[in-house]
């Protein structure tokens, strides 16, 4: 089970059977989980049942201030989701976990405050829709939280803008005052109240009567009647404790005997193989000296060898580099040579290309300019026509625009002669221009073509020049690449000539005649070291038992020597011992004094004085008489007394009540003013009902917001803070 599935039902129940050293490995493991709060609540309850324990305290106090600031992030939670019930509850969980720290204090304040930001909020919401009954009920809400100054501010402001219009009054209380305790303590008044809706409340409170009763019982007194002389536990216990103290020092001080004499047994044992040993020591040095010898002449003969064979190895390298140099070089002349006549064949193409085009390159270079020049003659030719055609446009739009005139004019179709000769002129006028639009149009169409037909001349002569200047690039590219392949010929000739010389046989042969010679030498030297390590080995087996029976014998000498010595401190704790408890045994007396009890009984008095007062309670609304009812509230105070007997050592006990008469009026008073208070509260939730829907078009809300005010309109304070918190900290 890992430390997250852990629930408070499960920690509860391992907790009871947990010690301190169980509770702080569950809390640890807990805390490894990140479960801060678990862990506190692991901790805390270790700490009430192990107060004297200063890691358990430490621990408490290590956890719980990292639980309230886990808690602190729930209860932002909460707030932010609207739960503030939720929030009150995980307040009061941090107070009961950590109640001394000032993050738990902080806890409470943001709770308190979300509480009253909460009803001013919605007190303010509920103003601006005009619902004041609601408005008044939710600031009672925040005076109750707190921030009363706030609250008072926020009430005043409901009542000055309702002016007291009849749907919320508090009521009259101008009426003759009962008395100062219950006047103030009291939240629903004791004399007539009649609210704006017509209801009216009376509260008949008569005069208080008390009397006083007394009951006997019987009791029993247990006191000491004689004293005995009995054997003393005590030292009858030391005694046996002294006996066997002694006699375990007894059989220690045998025991360090043997020990002694075991660890003088090994001495000698360990000085005999010792004697041994340094015999077979200067037989296996000797041993050891001729291995060293053979091992350096295997050396020199292993070196000797490997120098031969790396002069034979590097003779036969440096021939095969000889043969393989020669073998690359001719390659690569070969490859040089070739790259030549490719080269070659590509400047041969270039040149054959070039002498093709260059009589078409030299006329397109001459006839360019003139070109270039009729293109530029045909562009303001172009230009010209344009303006023509513009000024053509313009004639026949003046054209247009006259006969229009005259046709307005003459308002229709001619009638005259004259007017018909003027017609017939703008007429002709009209198709003149068109014509000559016409004509211009034309013209600047065939000046357009002989301009398109320029330009693709001169694009022809330029396409010309660039194909020129393309193959005079590819002949000095052809140029430079044949003389890059001819300068790499050249080097490859000298780097042939100029390779690596092979060996001679001779050399070859005296290189092998000498790794045979140190081959054998190796082979001798490998002999005489192999017979010079087997002597070696034939003289540490006979010097392996003497130092391994040499070790065995001293390890056990030291183990018997610390035995030797643990018995002694264990000897000298025993008679230690030993001592305290004679010094005890000394000073404990053998017999001790036992009391014996006897019953006394006597009489106790049970007092008990009363006071009552009746109550008669009576609600009702407009048209709706209530019934009155009648309350009986009762308050009593009680008291034990009975004689003293000095004889048997029993203290008297006079009678005497804990509070006066006064107090005890005073206390029923207060219960007066809270069983008034409920059965007004039920009285109330009877008239709810019927008054239902005036309430509900006064306010305009939703059914659960009506109940709520109506309630709020004919409850207390009490009553409207708890409807008021159910309307804004909903889960």
């Amino acid at each position: 089970m890992t430390p997250r599935l852990i629930s408070a039902t499960l920690l509860l129940a391992m907790l009871a059977a947990c010690g301190p050293k169980d509770s702080l490995r569950l809390g640890y493991d807990l805390l490894q989980g990140g479960q801060t709060i678990e862990a506190c609540r692991v901790y805390g309850e270790a700490r009430q049942r192990y107060p004297r324990n200063e890691d358990v305290q430490a621990a408490w106090a290590y956890a719980c201030p990292q639980a309230v600031d886990a808690l602190r992030e729930q209860a932002e939670a909460a707030v932010a989701s609207g739960a503030l019930r939720a929030a009150d509850r995980i307040a009061a969980d941090a107070r009961t976990l950590w109640p001394i720290g000032d993050n738990t204090r902080a806890l409470e304040n943001y709770v308190a405050q979300s509480w009253v930001d909460a009803f001013t909020s919605a007190s303010t919401q509920a103003l601006d829709r005009g619902d004041v009954a609601v408005a008044a009920v939710l600031a009672a809400g925040a005076e109750a939280r707190g921030q009363a100054a706030d609250a008072d501010a926020l009430q005043a402001r409901v009542l000055a803008i309702h002016q007291l219009g009849g749907r919320l009054v508090p009521g009259s209380r101008a009426a003759e005052p009962l008395a100062d305790a219950l006047r103030a303590e009291l939240r629903y008044p004791l004399l007539p109240w009649t609210g704006a809706d017509g209801f009216l409340a009376t509260v008949r409170v008569e005069p208080a009567s008390c009397s006083e009763e007394v009951q006997q019982r019987g009791a029993v007194h247990t006191y000491v009647h004689h004293i005995r002389q009995d054997p003393n536990p005590a030292w009858q216990d030391l005694e046996a404790r002294r006996l066997g103290a002694e006699a375990r020092r007894d059989e220690q001080r045998r025991a360090l005997h043997g020990l002694q004499d075991e660890v003088e047994r090994l001495g000698r044992e360990a000085d005999i193989a010792r004697v041994q040993l340094e015999a077979q020591l200067p037989r296996t040095a000797q041993a050891s000296a001729a291995v060293e010898q053979a091992r350096a002449a295997h050396a020199e003969a292993k070196a000797r060898h490997a120098r031969a064979a790396e002069a034979l190895q590097a003779l036969e390298q440096q021939a095969e580099d000889a043969l393989h140099h020669r073998e690359g070089a001719e390659a690569t002349v070969q490859a040089a040579r070739e790259a030549v006549q490719r080269a070659d064949a590509v400047l041969v193409e270039v040149r054959g290309r070039q002498e093709e085009t260059r009589a078409a390159c030299e006329d397109a270079a001459r006839g360019q300019p003139a070109l270039e020049q009729a293109l530029q003659d045909h562009r303001a030719a172009v230009g010209a026509n344009k303006a023509t055609l513009a000024e053509a446009q313009e004639a026949v739009q003046g054209a247009q625009a006259a006969l229009a005139a005259l046709r307005d004019a003459l308002g229709g179709e001619p009638a005259t002669p004259e007017q018909r000769a003027q017609m017939a002129a703008a007429r002709a006028e009209v198709e003149a221009a068109t014509q000559a639009r016409a004509q211009a149009q034309s013209t600047l169409t065939e000046a357009e073509a002989r301009l398109a037909e320029a330009a693709a001349a001169v694009e022809d002569g330029a396409a010309i020049q660039q194909s020129c200047q393309a193959l005079d690039a590819q002949r000095q590219e052809a140029e430079a690449a044949k003389a890059q392949a001819v300068a790499d010929l050249d080097a490859a000739l000298a780097a042939r000539a100029q390779g690596p010389v092979p060996p001679t046989e001779d050399a070859l042969r005296q290189a092998r005649r000498e790794l045979n010679t140190a081959t054998r030498v190796l082979e001798d030297a490998t002999l005489t070291l192999s017979e010079a390590r087997r002597a070696l080995d034939v003289e540490q087996a006979r010097q392996a038992p003497l130092e391994a029976r040499l070790a065995d014998v001293q390890a056990a000498w030291q183990a018997r020597a610390a035995e030797r010595d643990q018995s002694r401190e264990r000897l000298e704790a025993l008679r230690v011992e030993h001592d305290r408890l004679a010094a005890q045994l000394a000073e404990t007396p053998p017999l001790m004094d036992v009391p014996v009890y006897a019953d006394h009984p006597y009489v106790v008095k049970e007092w008990t004085f009363t006071c009552r007062r009746p109550v008669f309670v009576q609600l009702q609304g407009p048209g709706q008489p209530g019934g009155e009812r009648r309350l009986d509230v009762t308050a009593r105070v009680q008291d034990e007394s009975w004689a003293a007997a000095p004889r048997v050592g029993l203290a008297g006990d006079p009678h005497g009540y804990a509070i006066s008469e006064d107090a005890l009026r005073q206390r029923l008073d207060a219960q007066v003013h809270a069983e008034a208070r409920a059965a007004l509260g039920q009285a109330l939730a009877g008239l709810q009902e019927a008054h239902f829907a005036v309430v509900t078009q006064g306010v305009g809300r939703d059914v659960e917001a009506t109940r709520v005010v109506l309630t709020a309109a004919m409850g207390g304070a009490d009553e409207r803070v708890a409807l008021a918190e159910s309307w804004i900290g909903g889960e």
